[in-house]
């Protein structure tokens, strides 16, 4: 690619989810990572991305908040958001529809799927409305498995953190 690559803003809470993304984006965009709402509406300030990927399901501000900060703000509500989430009846409970500011990207999901949504905003060809679609039973099942993935991933995440610092307190504690 000549020229300088697109900017896609991560905005997601799970650090494998991150990381999947920069892999899969890494060759052919800039990406940016943030670790949940309020840094992504900073580092969308400072940075002015082309395109912003939010997450749906997080702390503090989930994906809806997030994109309400970003579309108050002048000088960012005009850069597309995808929002990601593997719970699209948990989004479609929470955000008034029909769905306006953004597209949608079910979890999970294939990197052409995700190149495919990224050109589209990029492009100008953003959906107005692009509901998530009415799951079957084998898109149930997959979304549970995802779910429970997930809370697997963060509950690691969680236990390898916590053994980190109790490593860190007796090292500490054998220094002094």
């Amino acid at each position: 690619m000549t020229g300088k690559k697109h900017c896609v803003l991560v905005i997601d809470d799970s650090i494998m989810i991150r990381k999947m993304v920069v892999d899969l984006l890494e060759d052919r965009f800039q990406v940016i990572e943030a670790r949940n709402g309020r840094e992504g509406v900073r580092l969308a300030k400072e940075h002015k991305p082309d395109v912003i990927l939010l997450d749906f399901v997080m702390p503090e501000l989930d994906g809806y908040e997030t994109l309400q900060l970003l579309q108050k703000d002048a000088t960012l509500q005009k850069i597309p958001v995808i929002m990601m989430s593997g719970l699209p009846d948990e989004v479609a409970n929470k955000v008034p529809q029909p769905f306006v500011g953004f597209d949608f990207l079910e979890k999970p999901f294939q990197q052409e799927d995700l190149y495919q949504h990224i050109n589209k905003a990029l492009t100008g060809e953003f959906p107005a409305a692009a509901a998530p679609a009415a799951a079957t039973e084998l898109q149930a099942l997959a979304t549970k498995l995802v779910n429970i993935e997930t809370l697997l991933i963060q509950g690691i995440e969680g236990l390898v953190q916590r053994e980190i610092v109790s490593r860190l307190v007796e090292l500490d504690a054998q220094g002094e």
